[in-house]
């Protein structure tokens, strides 16, 4: 089955493998050599100096875990926001009680680093500035070095949902001066789902130790002296979880990860002019917007079932995407590209999609949206 979503992703035969190993006892020595060395790949992948915590969760709680760790109920936060999932950061946040102030982008649109300048202007005392680097929903990139840079100008703290983007683009933490970033197993990492990142800098650690959210599971300050005194996380490490994540981490290693990023690259150009040459309609409305991770796509506007095109998809080509509505009601597909994937599994996946589409009634021509 070609399974081109946004994650799970397609797994390498080495995590597969990995993956199967026999238990081991998951306060072992060898479970610490496991953990020491899934941490410090990922602060290199980071390119950060700071602390990186794993946890048994999903993607959903790795940004719960970043978010309830640094505000406290009635603080100020900035949220920016450019899809559904920039949206939930803000829900989180307003969960545990912080005062969301919500600067929306439309879809297709990347945050305007000068329209956070100016929200934050307008709220100077706002603590934490919160945004995704990469918008699963709509296959948009948002340019976090430029609001990282904006946000440490009005002493926020910067905090980015690295979901959908960790291991398919550059996020470099210490250069950028990013605070706080979460991420997840089962998309760019290319291992099952199930396990949780979180990286914090040294100045962070203030607002950690004097944040009033309640946490418990995702205390961080716990989770900091537990792996200090034992090189472990504060509950039962997910043992199988962390025999993919090394695997996938040391083939990642060796391609180098600078490669990855450039493969990432390649295979998002070919799907982006693949569907361009095709007459598909791409989300993102400027290239330097589009995604290396997901390219979104609106479904053209004489397709009305769209739960019947993903089936026909999936039950007579074996490939399978992921729907979408944008805001404006518009339905979209979302082509994962991202992880264990090549420019011969695109160009597979996109004549598949051109075919489909055709045999559900699309006659092929330009259209818009």
């Amino acid at each position: 089955m070609h399974l081109r979503i946004s994650g799970p992703t397609p797994l390498p035969p080495e995590v597969v493998a990995a993956s199967a190993k026999p238990m081991i006892d998951p306060r072992s020595p060898e479970s610490v050599a496991i953990f020491r060395e899934i941490t410090n790949d990922l602060k290199e992948l980071l390119e950060t100096t700071g602390d990186v915590f794993l946890m048994a969760s999903t993607g959903t709680g790795g940004v719960e875990a970043a978010v309830s760790n640094v505000i406290s109920p009635g603080e100020q936060v900035l949220n920016v926001s450019c899809g559904f999932f920039g949206d939930r950061v803000g829900d989180i946040a307003e969960a545990f009680g912080a005062k969301v102030q919500r600067l929306v982008f439309p879809d297709g649109d990347a945050a305007d680093p000068k329209a956070v300048e100016n929200a934050l202007q307008q709220a100077p005392d706002t603590k934490v500035v919160m945004l995704t680097q990469h918008e699963t929903w709509n296959g948009v990139v948002n340019p976090v070095e430029e609001i990282a840079a904006i946000a440490r100008r009005a002493n926020a703290l910067v905090l980015v949902d690295a979901v959908s983007s960790l291991g398919a683009m550059p996020l470099r933490m210490d250069p950028w001066g990013v605070d706080v970033v979460a991420s997840v197993s089962q998309k760019g990492l290319m291992s099952p789902p199930g396990l949780a990142c979180v990286a914090v800098s040294e100045r962070a650690w203030e607002h950690v130790e004097r944040a009033k959210a309640s946490r418990f599971y995702f205390d961080l300050r716990k989770a900091k002296r537990v792996f200090k005194y034992t090189g472990l996380s504060p509950w039962t490490p997910p043992v199988s979880l962390l025999y993919a994540v090394q695997a996938a981490l040391r083939l990642m290693r060796a391609e180098g990860f600078a490669n990855v990023f450039q493969r990432h690259d390649r295979v998002a150009a070919l799907t982006r002019s693949r569907l361009a040459a095709a007459n598909i309609s791409l989300v993102a409305r400027k290239p330097e917007w589009a995604s290396n991770a997901v390219t979104a796509v609106y479904v053209p506007p004489t397709l009305k079932d769209i739960e019947g095109l993903l089936k026909l998809q999936r039950e007579k080509y074996d490939v399978v995407f992921t729907g979408a509505q944008m805001k404006g009601k518009k339905p979209s597909l979302r082509i994962g590209h991202i992880g264990h994937v090549n420019e011969r599994d695109m160009e597979i996946a996109i004549d598949l999609l051109d075919k489909s589409l055709r045999e559900h009634g699309w006659d092929g021509q330009p259209y818009t949206v």
